[in-house]
């Protein structure tokens, strides 16, 4: 396991082409950076050697869809306990992965170390070898693949950093177990894989028939909707298309060295990225520039019609918190719909990514480190920003202070890649500024309904027919003399 992070781990990495840079501080654990990388395999399993909270509280974390299976919507874990850290759990993770297998005859198992299981020292590797020899010598057929089955370890423990090194550790799990183990049925010219999209919301439905509709045949996805025997030939594609670069930059750069396959990276958010990154394909495939073309000037035109609706947001001003490469993509699709990025959060981006925001907003890009909730508050207010465009963490700041928000981030629902992802933007950001405009309006009303009729102080001796009227005051005190006497409740 050290060596694989040392082999992808470096400080400084914009200037180095081998090794990818170390995430910041802040940003999960390198088990949850794995797992959301590899769950996506819809038709394998996946078990969490573990206490149960690793899998619970992961569970879901990331809003990936599938066509392929439901084993990615699965939870397996071996549930560890006080005992299992005493005693080790060995035998429980070897037991737990032929149950596992029996209950849902998986295509493959990946098997994930956690914090506790990696601090007691548990050997996955070994368990995996013995489960993997002993079900393949059962020579079970209930699987409908020809290749033997595959039980992988994932030695992505939390505590070895942040999840970033977690998503990269989970690249070379695939480059080493996975990827160029198998042959496609057949292949074509145009052949190109997909690195880095997880199908968040069924993105990736929004651009793939664009794709296939130029004549481009996506081989394999990595790893969003996916089956585990398609990346087995990834190998074989023409070219690899890198989505989130700063996820798994290092499987394309591995498959451009192994394999010879060239690499691009683009981004499939805004009416820009996505014309930007259909014509970088073309590029690669000289054939088929005349007929991408024609699909971006229909799309486009499409588009400008359906946008026209939401010309009311031309104007309005942003404050914007992400990461990866949404971090500066969403930059440009917000652009496309004419709002004014007035903060753009910093602390999930990588040197790379901050210069592209810089390429896109100028030198003076108003970026901000201090994200947090006090700073993003301060920052709608004082740059009077009519949206935060963050992620589901920021949800309940928005709420208590009554901005208006949108959830663009993994945890979503709503699709945002390609041409109609943006119309669905769109409509999700005008839906949340005019909620809350509402709101506000209403409770402003209220207040000033309710001061109308809130009636003044009276002093004693206002109210008709009160009793004190009818009391003689015995003393100067002001007490009237029944009242000193103490009758019970009933008096």
């Amino acid at each position: 396991m050290l060596k694989a992070v040392d082999k992808i781990l470096k400080d400084g990495c914009s200037k180095s082409d081998d090794r990818v840079c170390r995430s910041r501080g802040g940003e999960s654990c390198a088990f949850d950076g794995a797992m959301i990388v590899l769950q996506p395999i819809a038709d394998a399993a996946h078990i969490v050697h573990g206490p149960i909270a690793c899998c619970g509280n992961s569970w879901e974390g990331r809003g990936t869809l599938s066509t392929k299976g439901n084993l990615y919507r699965m939870g397996f874990t071996t549930d560890m306990t006080e005992l299992d850290i005493v005693y080790g759990s060995e035998d429980r993770l070897y037991s737990a992965i032929l149950s596992t297998y029996e209950a849902v005859k998986p295509s493959a198992i990946f098997v994930y170390a956690t914090c506790v299981s990696g601090l007691t020292g548990e050997d996955i590797e070994a368990v995996c070898r013995k489960a993997e020899e002993f079900l393949n010598s059962k020579g079970d057929s209930a699987r409908g693949m020809k290749s033997p089955l595959r039980v992988i370890p994932v030695n992505a423990p939390g505590f070895i950093g942040p999840k970033n090194l977690g998503n990269r550790i989970a690249g070379e799990i695939l480059l080493d177990y996975v990827i160029g183990t198998g042959e496609p049925p057949y292949t074509t010219a145009y052949d190109i894989n997909l690195i880095g999209e997880y199908n968040i919301a069924g993105d990736l439905w929004l651009v793939e028939p664009l794709l296939r509709e130029a004549g481009i045949r996506v081989l394999s996805r990595i790893t969003g909707d996916s089956t585990f025997e398609e990346i087995t030939y990834a190998h074989r594609a023409e070219l690899n298309v890198v989505v989130c670069s700063r996820a798994l930059v290092n499987v394309a750069k591995e498959m451009e060295r192994r394999y010879g396959i060239p690499y691009i990276e683009v981004s499939f958010f805004g009416k820009t990225e996505m014309t930007k990154a259909l014509r970088a394909i073309g590029s690669r495939f000289k054939v088929l520039s005349s007929r991408i073309e024609e699909i971006i000037e229909r799309e486009e035109r499409r588009l400008e019609k359906r946008l026209k609706e939401f010309s009311h947001l031309r104007g309005k001003r942003a404050v914007l918190y992400t990461g990866g490469v949404k971090s500066w993509s969403f930059i440009s699709a917000l652009l496309d719909l004419g709002i004014e990025i007035v903060a753009v959060g910093t602390k999930k981006s990588t040197l790379e990514d901050e210069e592209k925001m810089k390429e896109i907003l100028g030198k003076d890009a108003p970026l901000v480190e201090d994200v947090t909730p006090a700073n993003l508050r301060r920052l709608m207010k004082e740059q009077e920003a009519d949206i935060l465009v963050a992620g589901g963490r920021n949800l309940y700041l928005a709420m208590k202070e009554g901005f208006p928000f949108v959830d663009v981030n993994q945890e979503r629902h709503t699709p945002y890649a390609g041409y109609e992802g943006l119309v669905n933007l769109a409509e999700d950001i005008s839906k949340s500024i005019r909620f809350f405009s509402q709101e506000s309006a209403a409770r402003d009303s209220l207040r000033a309904e309710k001061s109308k009729t809130r009636r003044s102080p009276q002093k004693i001796g206002d109210f008709p027919g009160q009793r004190c009227q009818e009391l003689k005051i015995k003393e100067p005190g002001g007490i009237p003399e029944e009242s000193r006497i103490f009758r019970g409740r009933d008096a």
